[in-house]
């Protein structure tokens, strides 16, 4: 079976049982829509939108950082290609009715481990820009307010 990424919105049945498995109830600050497959704004993601637009907040940034954090962005957004994947995988599943089968549940368990792994590194990219200690947050927010 093919992964097809660009598949068309999952029908309810699927989100549903998807969410169970995943523990997701849609409550507000859980940070993956399975809808859409996208990571919601969080804390993170806008650090690192901002530290990356602003000279003036990277020039604060020690090239180990910045180098580290590039990393974390790509692994990341593999991250996220992966997980629309799996999500595709799960719609062609339920397409042909094998939701009991063990594509579906392994396509679950992966999609699992992504958000899991996606989350924890948007968290270490969270915290390498905290540890900066010449900028503040409060600076960040500052440039963009």
């Amino acid at each position: 079976m093919s992964i097809n990424t660009d598949s068309p919105p999952r029908p309810p049945m699927v989100l549903d049982d998807a969410r169970d498995h995943l523990g997701l109830d849609g409550a507000a600050g859980d940070p993956m829509d399975i809808d859409t497959g996208t990571v919601r704004e969080n804390e993170a993601a806008t650090l690192i939108q901002t530290a990356f637009r602003s000279y003036r907040v990277r020039k604060h940034l020690s090239p180990e950082i910045c180098k580290e954090i590039q990393h974390l962005k790509a692994d990341c957004t593999w991250l996220q290609d992966f997980m629309g994947q799996v999500q595709g995988r799960l719609y062609q599943s339920f397409m042909y009715r094998l939701m009991d089968q063990p594509e579906y549940n392994s396509a679950l368990d992966k999609l699992t481990e992504a958000r899991d792994d996606l989350v924890d590194l948007r968290a270490r990219i969270c915290d390498l820009l905290k540890s900066t200690p010449s900028i503040t947050l409060e600076e960040m927010d500052r440039d963009y307010s």
